[in-house]
């Protein structure tokens, strides 16, 4: 009791000048306004808390950190300077802040380094997979009947993948001779690479062996398959996210635009197929992985791995790639498309001066040169901006 009067006749005291005054603020709320003088060698320091908000905070905060409530008398009633605190901790948060920086921009730059080798490697594709089926495992509702669906349909993907493989493999392969030679133009055989050779080439074929005839009975016997029961969409819809992140099945991908009938876009897309496709492709699945992690934010250790591992990486990865096809765009942005009536000044036959095809959609060049789309890209980026003709540098004004 003894110290709450000494407060209130200390408060009671204090000089009242202008508006500089305590009081409240209205019947229903409490408003407080406060000055706090400072005397050192013989000037005051005024402060008014509404233009000095920081202070009031540093204020309000020091009795809750330091867990003494009366510390906020103190801080009145004896007149603690409180700016001198507020201003040495705004500059020492500077000085760390900015002695932080580089290391976190450092480690920034070591991680994203590391995430995109992550991203290049079959590990992370085969991650991905399983994160997407375990994800149509608990949004189909598979979860509690069947809980190895996911790496039971993995497995087979995987092993009609290999089949499918050795298969292409068998097909493309064009010399059928087990015989390596030392040099292309000597006879003499190399033994132990040609060994090595037969070694491999039966062992591949005794694996895809294996692996079919276990798959038939497996499938035919219906040997351990109690608890894989798929549902027809679930198999549609893994069937065609594994198609489409399978590094081995990727490769064919870009092969099915050329089949798109638009001469234009093909003329477009000529030479950065790939670069298109994995584009597509990516956003595609990562459209597919946030469409099935909607119904199941409840659970929070699929939400976040699927966010970094199918959503995240997969995004930083689709930037890279668009910018890389931005900058191949932009080889050709500056060249007009030809007109009807640059044709019709051309010949009949007209063909393509590079590749020799014959030119059904091309680009114009400042000394009215017409090419393919994509043999101008190759030569801009080649050739140092130059003509491939008349050697003129491009110029646009």
């Amino acid at each position: 009791m003894g110290f709450i009067t000494k407060v209130r006749g200390r408060v009671q005291n204090a000089p009242k000048t202008g508006s500089h005054q305590w009081g409240l603020c209205g019947k229903s709320e409490f408003g407080l306004q406060c000055n706090v003088f400072c005397h050192k060698s013989g000037t005051a320091w005024c402060y008014n808390f509404h233009k000095n908000p920081e202070t009031m905070l540093i204020l309000l905060l020091l009795p809750i950190l330091m867990g003494r409530i009366g510390l906020l008398y103190a801080c009145v009633i004896y007149q603690y300077p409180l700016h001198i605190i507020y201003e040495w901790m705004k500059k020492w948060s500077l000085k760390a802040v900015t002695a932080v920086k580089p290391i976190i921009s450092r480690f920034r730059k070591r991680l994203d380094e590391c995430e995109n080798s992550f991203v290049n490697m079959n590990l992370y594709a085969m991650m991905n997979q399983m994160v997407f089926f375990s994800l149509c495992d608990r949004a189909l509702g598979l979860r509690d009947r069947q809980r190895v669906t996911s790496m039971y349909s993995l497995l087979f993907y995987n092993a009609m993948t290999y089949c499918f493989a050795y298969i292409k493999e068998l097909v493309e392969k064009e010399d059928w001779s087990m015989k390596i030679q030392l040099t292309p133009s000597s006879n003499i055989m190399h033994l132990a690479m040609t060994a090595t050779k037969i070694a491999l080439e039966w062992t591949k074929a005794v694996t895809f062996i294996v692996t079919i005839v276990c798959m038939l009975l497996v499938l035919g016997l219906e040997q351990g398959l109690q608890n894989y029961c798929p549902t027809p969409v679930y198999i549609l819809i893994t069937v065609s996210y594994y198609i489409m992140t399978e590094k081995t099945i990727q490769d064919s991908i870009p092969n099915v635009l050329i089949y798109v009938p638009d001469d234009q876009f093909q003329d477009q897309i000529l030479g950065l197929e790939k670069i298109h496709a994995m584009l597509a492709i990516k956003l595609l699945t990562t459209l597919a992985n946030l469409l099935f992690l909607i119904p199941m934010f409840r659970s929070l250790r699929i939400t976040l791995l699927t966010l970094y591992i199918n959503v995240w990486l997969q995004y930083k990865s689709s930037k890279m790639i668009k910018t890389q096809l931005d900058r191949e765009l932009e080889l050709v942005a500056n060249f007009r498309q030809a007109t009807e009536e640059d044709f019709s000044a051309k010949d009949e036959d007209d063909v393509c001066p590079i590749c020799l095809g014959q030119m059904k959609s091309a680009r114009v060049t400042p000394c009215q040169h017409m090419f393919h789309t994509n043999c101008l890209r190759l030569c801009v980026k080649n050739l140092n901006n130059c003509c491939p003709i008349c050697k003129r540098e491009f110029r646009f004004y």
